[in-house]
């Protein structure tokens, strides 16, 4: 949804609700001022920090927001199949229940007492990585049914051992940087870096 097309879906909901501009801004700490240039298409679609704040005055979930703008497009395709239909409607509380659930059955150094505040805490940008990373883990990720409510138990991760060496190695492996795939000609460079770096400990380790 580009910025002409989001301002219009929030002056809909806003005046739905039969709120003025300046109402919304009172409810949600937002400036009515930058209300105005967003529902004119004159700002960029917000961070997700003000969707938050004017998703309930608007009377819809902060989800709904997040679709809409696009943020969760690019992520949702990246992930497996049965994740995105245990997570449903719910997605953003799937995900907090998600990594609670992760943190909780697998051992972890950061000695944390309580990871639901501790995920709440977190940004989305923060805790949408964290959960991408996980799930390409290699864990078997079974999705069962806990009266009534779809979550997922954890196995341990299976371990592959992988040769750079191998040049056959690219053609095997989908990698991923802060939940974005990389391009066959940016795993051939990631590929060649980790080997210049090898080659040259080799070379300081025979000269020594």
């Amino acid at each position: 949804m580009d910025t002409n097309s989001f301002g219009e879906y929030l002056k809909s909901l806003r005046e739905d609700k039969n709120m003025s501009i300046r109402q919304l801004s009172l409810y949600s700490g937002v400036s009515n001022a930058y209300i105005s240039q967003l529902e004119n298409g004159k700002r960029n679609i917000p961070k997700p920090e003000i969707l938050k704040k004017i998703c309930k005055p608007l009377g819809v979930t902060y989800e709904e927001l997040m679709d809409r703008s696009g943020y969760l497009d690019d992520f949702k395709k990246n992930l497996p199949s049965e994740l995105l239909e245990a997570a449903g409607e719910n997605f953003l509380d799937f995900v907090d229940d998600f990594l609670v659930g992760y943190l909780k059955n697998n051992d972890n150094d950061l000695e944390i007492d309580d990871p639901r505040k501790f995920f709440d805490d977190l940004s989305l940008d923060t805790k949408i990585s964290m959960f991408f990373n996980i799930t390409n883990l290699g864990h078997d990720l079974i999705v069962v049914n806990d009266n009534g409510k779809k979550k997922v138990v954890f196995s341990p991760a299976k371990k592959t051992k992988i040769d750079l060496a191998d040049e056959n190695t690219l053609d095997n492996l989908d990698l991923y940087y802060e939940g974005m795939e990389l391009t066959t000609e940016e795993k051939i460079e990631f590929l060649a870096i980790v080997r210049g770096i090898f080659s040259a400990r080799r070379a300081l380790k025979e000269n020594q």
